[in-house]
């Protein structure tokens, strides 16, 4: 069965067949065929089951489904084509590809009247064979060893040629809008092209088979439709499906070749996104997280690969098991058997080689064979130019020369990394911490490292890696700036003095309460132990300062002493490594000519965060989240943004402030639900009441016969208030740093968010397409995520410490010209309900609600007389212009959000 998330290459040439398949059934049965063994229930149904589908456009629903689909409609009391849709059933069949011949020659031989081919169909069959002639030519050119996969697929492609041959009168009319409507699109999405076609495409000049640009074909076997006048009374219902029946053992070198097919384009697509990033165009949170969500579908497509045949594919070298299926074994032994290869070209690096990202796996197996012994750092490893000791001519290409530098680059991180592990482990067991959420790569790398596990996917992020450092050049380094800048901003704004254990809130005295502790316990950490005060750089350089000149330097393995020797030895003979320990004398003086040396860890105390802008940007986007958290909960417990929501509503609505508070402005949208129940009040009346109503204040408190002595302010409200919630991607994705969700529920998440945020006919177009391509949910990944960060990145904790602030002058210069005194709560808390009593009183002042006046009065409760809400207006104004952020009134947004 094939896995959902290959909604890329495999999944869309399968249906493609499919759709291929089923257009002929139908089409072959309008015109009067019957297959053999149809009337004796032979063609035996795959999912008889009722399957929740869209309806394909045109398809016309009959009996009982169309009669339910109408009742569904006249309750929703409107049209319900979504109704419509949710009652049709699927009907799978299975298909041999003799029939598939059969079905052809009958509908080119149909005249009553001619049949032609719609213009989808015909495009969906060129793809599918197109693709398999990609996959044929590769094991072709390549020599690997599948003699069954490359008959199948040549097989396989004669019959859907065969059948376009028959049915070329049937195609005339859809091949001249064919090429009409490639150049068409190929004028509107020539920025597609670059990611998903011309790259691809020049990996296979040497396979000489186009890798067609199918944006806009979306069909599926279930939208295929036959035209009305055609068929016959006992024709097929519509929602009738026909596979060609295909193995997924004998498929599975063909599911492997889209695999790397898909890993391309989306390693193209992440290149863009960095070069984004390095122009300015992208930020690092969005970069990195787009990178890691490309990271993790591809891991669970791997994933699903090995479910699907357990006795061929299996970890930990899941990645050798894989590509061996589709590329000649000896790649793996480059440079094991130097004698054997002194005539040949196996060494020489080749398009081949990076389509399944050999150079970059070789390095990893490299390693983690080193790894496997648990020799001390820096680990002695060789530079990859051991390989080459029989054909060290072939150290002057260019794409050797490269890798060199690749793999001493990547060989050192992962140095760097295996210290870190002790550093990381070390410090989770004394201070029993668990470890800091890290990119998903660094994860890979760690299994590496510790369970010897080199897959697929693992190799492709270290070659995404590979293309970001090469990207970046020497603003690599940039990301870690960016973090350690977004940590002092972070420590800054928290401004915590450490009392011994105890944890004190700077600034103007705002304090979170005590279930909130952790929270602000857990930043400081992050803040001290991995961002601004990370020992590690420092723990790093005191080994450099320490170290003997002789230390694990790399040496032949005759001048080993014979205890190490034998060890070295029994470790790689246990993984069916031997090592040739009488090479002939010409391969010993290679040896001594190209200079065969270990690979010195980098001199740079921070090459482990320099050298990883996934790691810099994942923790930032952590931190991002848990100040966002902070924020929200300092501003709930506290509720004077709420009170100097209303009261800069009603100066602004009044006329009284003559400027904006762009800050106060973004909340205000952000939380209008929470703060104003949706809507900004307009008047002084409305003023009053929806105040009281968001404290929690029943409307029937407002009614005259309801004025009792106990007033509005002795009546039992929310006494919590308004209670404003984070952004909803980073509460998603918060789940995922505090590990209680796994990336992929969070990414479904994720998916349904971006999706019920898009208009509604957007949402039904995607809804269609019943699953996104990696490339597509890509894609809105990183066109959402700019548009979410500024939101959550709002700094609610300086705009609590502002409100608190303005209050607090507002009460002392009515007291200073009104001569009135609000009384404050006397208690520890820095959180104030005096202040919420005191909005309340120049609203109610404002509104001029004379019954609340008498019932407080009579209450013997003193009300100020005096226009307090001017005296808002004046020192809002002040504030304004103390600090500089003026900004002139927009009478045409406050109307705007006034009507939101």
């Amino acid at each position: 069965m094939l896995p959902e998330i290959l909604a890329g290459s495999y999944k869309r040439y399968k249906e493609d067949t499919n759709v291929f398949a089923t257009w002929l059934s139908k089409t072959a049965k309008a015109c009067g065929y019957e297959p053999p063994g149809s009337k004796n229930s032979e063609k035996t149904p795959v999912n008889a089951s009722k399957v929740n589908v869209p309806t394909p456009q045109g398809a016309r629903l009959k009996g009982k489904a169309r009669k339910e689909a109408k009742l569904a409609a006249a309750k929703n009391d409107g049209p319900s084509k979504d109704a419509v849709q949710a009652n049709v059933p699927v009907t799978r069949y299975t298909m041999r590809t003799i029939d598939l011949l059969e079905q052809a020659k009958v509908i080119a031989n149909f005249t009553k009247p001619r049949i032609q081919m719609p213009l989808s169909i015909l495009r969906v069959v060129q793809r599918a064979i197109q693709a398999r002639q990609r996959c044929a030519a590769w094991f072709q050119k390549t020599g690997a060893k599948n003699d069954d996969s490359t008959e199948g697929h040549v097989h396989f492609i004669n019959v859907l040629e065969k059948a376009l041959v028959i049915l070329e009168s049937c195609c005339t009319a859809s091949n001249e809008r064919s090429s009409a409507s490639t150049q068409e699109h190929k004028s509107k999405h020539s920025a597609s092209t670059d990611i998903n076609g011309d790259s691809l495409r020049n990996r296979f000049k040497m396979l000489d088979v186009e890798d067609t640009n199918d944006v806009v074909l979306d069909v599926a076997a279930s939208d295929v439709t036959v035209a009305k006048k055609s068929v016959s009374p006992t024709a097929q219902a519509a929602n009738d499906v026909y596979e060609l029946e295909i193995q997924y053992g004998a498929d599975l070198a063909f599911i492997i070749f889209c695999f790397f097919e898909d890993m391309h384009r989306i390693q193209d697509f992440l290149k863009e996104t960095w070069i984004k990033y390095k122009a300015g165009k992208l930020d690092l949170m969005t970069a990195t997280t787009t990178t890691n969500v490309a990271f993790d579908l591809i891991r669970r497509s791997e994933d699903d690969i090995i479910a699907a045949a357990p006795d061929l594919l299996k970890k930990p070298r899941s990645y050798e098991s894989i590509s061996l299926l589709i590329f000649y074994a000896d790649s793996f032994s480059k440079g094991d058997d130097p004698e054997a290869r002194m005539k040949s070209e196996f060494l020489k690096i080749t398009p081949f080689d990076d389509f399944i990202y050999l150079s970059t796996a070789r390095t990893l197996i490299k390693f983690e064979q080193l790894a496997s012994m648990k020799i001390a750092y820096p680990q002695p490893v060789p530079e990859c130019r051991i390989s080459y000791i029989s054909r060290p001519e072939l150290l002057e290409l260019p794409e050797v020369k490269k890798w060199e530098v690749e793999d001493r680059r990547l060989s050192q991180l992962l140095m760097d990394m295996t210290f870190y592990d002790t550093y990381r482990d070390a410090l989770t067991h004394v201070r029993k911490r668990d470890d800091m959420v890290e990119d998903e790569l660094s994860n890979g790398l760690m299994k590496l490292r510790k369970e010897g596990e080199v897959s697929v996917w693992v190799v492709f992020g270290s070659r995404v890696l590979l293309d970001i450092q090469e990207i970046l050049g020497k603003e690599a380094g940039e990301a870690y700036k960016e973090l350690r800048n977004a940590g002092a901003a972070a420590s800054s704004l928290l401004d915590l003095k450490v009392d011994g254990k105890v944890l004190t809130p700077g600034g103007s005295g705002e304090r979170w309460i005590e279930k909130d502790g952790k929270l602000i316990l857990k930043i400081h950490e992050m803040l001290r132990v991995w961002i601004i005060d990370n020992p590690f750089p420092a723990l790093k350089k005191r080994w450099f300062a320490e170290r003997s000149p002789d230390r694990n330097q790399f040496r032949p393995m005759d001048e080993l002493d014979p205890e190490t020797r034998h060890f070295v030895m029994q470790s790689l003979r246990a993984k069916g490594r031997d090592v040739e320990m009488n090479p002939p004398q010409h391969i010993l003086d290679n040896a001594k000519k190209i200079g065969i040396r270990q690979i010195e860890p980098a001199i740079d105390e921070s090459f482990i965060y320099t050298q990883n802008p996934l790691y810099c940007g994942t923790l930032a986007f952590n931190l991002a989240t848990n100040m966002e958290e902070a924020g929200i909960t300092l501003s709930n417990h506290h509720l004077v943004i709420f009170a100097v929501s209303h009261i800069y509503n009603a100066l602004q609505q009044t006329g009284i402030l003559k400027a904006q508070w762009p800050d106060m402005d973004r909340i205000i949208k952000l939380h209008i639900k929470p703060l104003f129940n949706g809507q900004l009040p307009t008047t002084p009346k409305d003023f009053h009441t929806r105040f009281c109503l968001r404290l929690g204040f029943s409307t029937r408190n407002f009614a005259r016969n309801q004025r009792t002595s106990q007033s509005i302010l002795r009546t039992a409200g929310n006494r919590d208030g308004p209670k404003i919630a984070g952004t909803a991607t980073s509460n998603i994705f918060r789940e995922y740093f505090n590990g209680k969700a796994a990336m992929k529920d969070c990414l479904n998440r994720l998916e349904a968010l971006i999706q019920a945020s898009e208009p509604t006919e957007s949402r039904k177009k995607w809804a269609a397409r019943r699953h996104l391509t990696p490339l597509e949910f890509l894609t809105q990944v990183r066109d959402w995520l700019p548009r979410t960060l500024p939101d959550m990145q709002t700094d609610y904790i300086s705009m609590t410490r502002t409100c608190n602030m303005l209050l607090k002058r507002i009460r002392d210069r009515i007291h200073e010209k009104l001569d009135v005194l609000h009384k404050l709560t006397d208690h520890e808390d820095s959180n104030n309900p005096g202040f919420l009593i005191m909005l309340l009183a120049i609203l109610t002042e404002a509104s001029e609600v004379g019954f609340l006046k008498d019932e407080l009065i009579r209450s013997r409760l003193s009300l100020p007389e005096g226009p307090q809400l001017e005296i808002c207006g004046e020192v809002m104004q002040a504030f304004f212009e103390e600090t500089g952020i003026i900004k002139p009134k927009d009478s045409t947004a406050t109307s705007a959000a006034a009507e939101s």
